[in-house]
């Protein structure tokens, strides 16, 4: 297994480690069109401001945001799909040794 690879399957298990506000900041910046503010998450998920933040760095140090420079973030999509993608391949395989 590459690097990467391994990379990808560890992050995907650190995704299935969130709690709940990083999860639902996940699925908000992953449907915004732009990037979003700590203001916006926090009106708009109705979190409060500690769990935002702590969240918004989890979720920057484990590569599952970036942050833009202008005190905003945008989901790194092409990191989430990759873990996706493992996380399917793995269970075709675990599905292909039961029969």
């Amino acid at each position: 297994m590459s690097e990467s690879e391994e990379d990808a399957r560890s992050g995907f298990a650190k995704f299935l480690k969130l709690g709940e506000a990083s999860m639902r900041i996940v699925e908000y910046v992953l449907c915004s069109s732009d990037p979003v503010t700590p203001k916006e998450l926090i009106e708009k998920l109705g979190l409060s401001e500690g769990a935002v933040w702590n969240a918004l760095s989890r979720l920057s140090k484990a590569g599952f945001l970036v942050p833009t420079g202008r005190g905003e973030y945008r989901a790194n999509q092409g990191y989430i799909l990759a873990m996706v993608l493992f996380a399917l391949v793995e269970l075709y395989e675990k599905r292909g040794k039961r029969r």
